[in-house]
């Protein structure tokens, strides 16, 4: 064996990981990124991690775990995905690469020499397991492979018992993919993400197992499930931005009960995804991605408790990177947590059990049950919600004598001194007083016509109750039965500019409430009303949606995608390509388009574009990838390309970018029915992808600092031509940002091209007969267009 330090770094770091009743002993990092990470222990005692890299497998001896000393790299072919389980004295290690098939690892002679061999399991159907995603071994020895290539994926079960280095086919499972198993009892529980449930069978009889019951996960996206000692709660885990670790009570298969659900509450609404979940004597090991590795006090199972937690990932933001797996079954009980970044990590937690709260909110006039109130411990911290029947339940680590508030929209908040204690459960019940009642009426009408807009949207938000309404033919609007107190309004109408009115305040308890608003006519949409926006998606994933942004990493990237929130206007939403918190919904593959609602370009003199964006686009490797935000503008009868936006690599901030001032006339001819048309295209599925949009605004500036640079200085010839075209593209028109379209004569875009560097191209062999037009464009400038006779 030898020095893990003369192969990979060792090192301690020297700053401070976030952390809560777990201590770092050391840290090994790989040149390679990471993945999933298991645990074995030797006949006499001694304990090895075996960690997933994306170029092999290291095993590496920490009985000493402050001091680990590498006893064997196993180079693989290379993989972002691997699972590892083992029985006696083998380890077996998955991937999702066919070079690889099942890895088994001999550790019968491991203070001498470690041995291997890549095993490719033929199964009765003909086929041969060259890949899988996932492994489980259970307590009688037989292996339980997920999501392998023969049938659709199910579960392969093979028998370890008489010969582990040579798996014997016993039966299988394929009626629906399986991307994660876990089995114990002779009860297979498989996460069968796609159908987004987890599935149980019966296994008693391996060549013929069957299905007991399935059960939907609250994101619908099973990842993987592990059963608490007692077999009585399955604990799962949805691999999707802001889903829960979730508790179910299975002592009755066909009467399945959801007990609770986990989200750490630091992190709580930001898109972080957990990965897998484990369990130990009612203590939740989760690998929780960019939190780290978080420890759940499970003991009660309906009231789940954050007790501990490691942070291995310290940038901000969601996404992919950070904590993939978590091992916690060391006699000693030393965690390994597997790391995409930071590599192998190996900590000590103190387990204790939490402090625990719950009780019954309700009203202090009628006596009943009153749901949604917030309950919160600040210096705990504690954050809980009454549900319908109005109990609540929660807890912390911490234990005390703190200050308690319980508040609900239309109740008066009310506070008390609670005290808490460790491994306890205290009940505090609360009766509250209703606040005050009014009605609200209101009018708009054009500031300049003084004519009633109809179904102009009105969006009221009290303490986070929003409701939206839409005016009638006389403009006006009517909602009864508010809760007394101070309301944020926001209108908006197609054809006007928004009117933000903040603060305002209802406080007479049975008053009518009246509002005049006055909307001034222009074209703008700060996207925090619906006002018409229409998005399609010809591919995979990545439509544009109107959402609050949230700041994420792609698999595979430790770096945002996009900015943490919103642009610098008025309103909280945005169009981004996907939804931000959930990047197997979000990154683009396939064409995305957004249209505006149709605009009158002659009601201006000169009608002047400018808009905010963000782009991101990069393979694998971070380089660039061609995949701009492509603007055009329709006048009804012609579609004309505007520009190609993208941020270089260079110049990423991770922040929202102002546009250069776009006049319409300079790129189209005006008419009554006008839209804009935004398209992102993107073929590479391996690639991170990503556009934002908002602050989209339409003025009438005959003044406009944008210059009008019309440039005509370039040749076609032959034109026409029977063959093909060549164009000779001027020095002005060869840089990075210079771009050549070519459209039929319906203004589709037929072709577009980069002219960096570019000084002589040809085109046009493939054409059919008919007239085309070509055009020049970057930044500053655009040329005219020269029409193409296309002949035999």
């Amino acid at each position: 064996m030898r020095i893990l330090a003369t192969v990979i770094s060792l090192f301690f770091v020297s700053f401070s990981y976030g952390q809560l009743n777990v201590e770092l002993l050391s840290q090994v990092n790989y040149t390679s990124s990471g993945n999933d990470v298991w645990g074995y222990t030797a006949p006499n005692g001694d304990e090895y991690a075996i960690m997933g890299l994306r170029n092999g497998v290291s095993i590496v001896d920490i009985t000493d775990p402050r001091n680990p000393v590498e006893a064997q790299f196993i180079d693989q072919v290379s993989t972002g995905w691997r699972d590892i389980k083992t029985w006696d004295q083998f380890i077996y290690v998955t991937s999702e690469s066919s070079g690889n098939g099942l890895l088994v690892v001999d550790m019968r002679n491991v203070t001498d020499s470690i041995t291997w061999e890549n095993l490719f399991l033929p199964v009765p159907t003909g086929e041969t397991v060259n890949s899988c995603h996932n492994i489980y071994i259970d307590e009688f020895g037989f292996a339980y492979l997920a999501g392998c290539n023969p049938g659709v994926g199910g579960v392969e079960i093979f028998d370890l018992r008489t010969t582990p280095s040579v798996p014997e086919f016993a039966g299988r499972i394929d009626i629906e993919y399986s991307h994660d198993v876990y089995v114990r009892d002779n009860r297979v529980y498989s996460s069968e993400i796609n159908a987004g449930h987890f599935a149980i069978y019966d296994v008693e009889d391996k060549s013929n197992p069957f299905l007991v019951a399935t059960q939907t996960t609250p994101f619908a996206f099973t990842h993987n499930t592990w059963l608490s000692d007692n077999g009585e709660v399955l604990f799962t885990t949805d691999e999707r931005g802001n889903a829960p670790v979730a508790a179910y009570d299975i002592s009755d298969p066909d009467n399945i009960q959801l007990l609770d659900e986990f989200r750490p509450l630091a992190t709580m609404g930001t898109g972080v995804s957990p990965h897998n979940v484990h369990v130990w004597e009612d203590w939740l090991i989760v690998s929780y991605y960019t939190d780290g590795c978080i420890i759940v006090d499970a003991s009660v199972p309906d009231n789940m408790i954050e007790v501990g937690n490691f942070d291995t990932f310290l940038q901000a933001g969601a996404g992919f990177g950070g904590a993939w797996g978590a091992f916690p079954y060391f006699d000693s009980g030393t965690i390994l947590i597997g790391d995409t970044q930071g590599g192998l990590f190996i900590v000590g937690p103190t387990y204790r059990r939490a402090s625990r709260i719950e009780g019954l909110v309700t009203d202090a006039t009628t006596g009943e049950p009153i749901n949604g109130a917030t309950i919160t411990i600040n210096e705990a911290p504690i954050e809980a919600f009454s549900i319908i029947t109005g109990e609540y339940k929660s807890g912390h680590i911490t234990e005390g004598t703190f200050e308690m508030t319980v508040s609900r929209n239309g109740y008066e908040t009310q506070t008390r001194m609670v005290t808490l204690e460790n491994g306890v459960q205290t009940v505090e019940n609360f009766q509250l007083v209703s606040r005050g009642r009014f009605n609200l009426r209101g009018n708009i009408v054009d500031a300049v016509t003084s004519l009633p807009i109809e179904n102009a949207q009105v969006r009221i938000d009290f303490e986070g109750d929003i409701r939206t309404l839409r005016t009638n033919g006389d403009g006006n609007f009517a909602v009864d039965n508010l809760i007394a107190g101070t309301y944020d309004i926001v209108v908006g109408s197609w054809g006007h500019e928004y009117l933000f009115l903040n603060d305002q305040a209802f406080e007479q308890d049975g008053a009518v409430e009246s509002v005049s608003l006055m909307l001034n006519p222009g074209y703008e949409d700060v996207f925090s009303l619906d006002l018409g926006w229409e998005s399609t998606l010809n591919g995979m994933q990545g439509q544009w949606f109107r959402t609050i942004p949230v700041g994420a990493s792609p698999p595979g990237f430790p770096i945002n995608a996009a900015p943490d929130g919103d642009s610098e206007d008025e309103g909280a939403r945005a169009f981004v390509t996907g939804v931000q918190t959930d990047f197997f919904g979000g990154l683009l593959i396939g064409e995305t388009n957004l249209t505006s609602p149709p605009f009158d370009g002659l009601s201006m003199e000169r009608p002047v574009m400018t808009f905010d964006f963000w782009h991101f686009a990069l393979d694998q490797n971070t380089n660039s990838v061609d995949a701009p935000i492509v603007v055009c503008v329709n006048n009804g009868e012609l579609v004309e390309f505007i520009d190609t936006i993208s941020i270089p690599l260079n110049q990423l901030t991770f922040e929202w970018m102002p546009s250069r001032e776009y006049v319409l006339e300079d790129y189209i001819s005006l008419t009554s029915n006008m839209t804009v048309n935004l398209f992102m295209n993107n073929t590479d599925a391996n690639a991170a992808v990503e556009g934002g949009f908002d602050n989209w605004r339409l003025f009438d500036d005959p003044e406009s600092s944008v210059e009008e640079v019309i440039s005509n200085d370039f040749k076609v010839y032959p034109n026409p031509a029977s063959d093909y075209f060549t164009i000779e593209i001027p020095v002005e028109f060869q840089t990075s940002n210079s771009t050549m379209t070519l459209r039929d004569m319906n203004g589709r875009m037929i072709a577009r091209r980069n002219l960096v560097g570019e000084s002589l191209i040809t085109l046009g062999e493939s054409l059919s007969n008919g007239i085309y037009f070509i055009q020049l464009s970057d930044k500053e400038r655009i040329s005219q267009r020269i029409k193409l006779i296309k002949t035999n």
